[in-house]
């Protein structure tokens, strides 16, 4: 078990290292915003918000997307924490099995509301990248799903971590009810 634990440490890691380069990323972009007044590149997260939101509006999307992450990093940090304390025998606990739950659920919903939003702004630019009726329908259809597949490739990822999750959590569950029960037994 020792090495599953060391396995799952260095996982959540990984996942603090990337979303918190991500996080540094958007701030960067905030920050260059007030100070230069402008922004080059519309692009958080490889979702592209060039053709359909004013600076002000990208800003905000920035701020609500720097909260959602904000969040994730502190919640993939206290799981870190909590992986720490599982060689300590506190694995089947209440406040682990919140812990989990919890976490598990906020990881499929910001993977959830970003596959949500690339889908929406990529179908908002088909439209623009099909200027052309000679375009068959055959090759839109190969686009669209080239496109919604990539969308998938990027965040599959993160809703599997969150079900993980989910299921780890029910298991933890089910294993504190186990042991409350066997304590009541003489």
């Amino acid at each position: 078990m020792g090495k599953f634990y060391k396995l799952l440490r260095w996982i959540i890691v990984g996942l603090i290292f990337t979303l918190g380069l991500n996080f540094l990323g958007i701030l960067v972009k905030i920050i260059r915003y007030f100070v230069y007044g402008e922004i080059n590149l519309k692009k958080i997260l490889s979702i592209n918000f060039d053709q359909f939101f004013s600076d002000i509006e990208f800003i905000i999307i920035c701020l609500i997307i720097e909260l959602l992450l904000g969040y994730l990093l502190y919640l993939l940090l206290k799981l870190i924490y909590f992986s720490w304390t599982l060689d300590d025998n506190k694995l089947f606990s209440e406040k682990s099995y919140k812990l989990l739950y919890l976490s598990g659920k906020v990881i499929i919903f910001i993977s959830i509301l970003f596959i949500g939003i690339e889908i929406f702004l990529d179908i908002k630019s088909i439209d623009q990248s099909f200027p052309l009726a000679e375009e068959t329908s055959t090759y839109q259809f190969g686009y669209i799903l080239g496109v919604l597949l990539k969308i998938l490739y990027q965040w599959i990822p993160l809703l599997v971590l969150g079900t993980i999750t989910l299921i780890f959590a029910e298991l933890i569950e089910k294993g504190t009810t186990l042991k409350s029960d066997n304590d009541l037994t003489i």
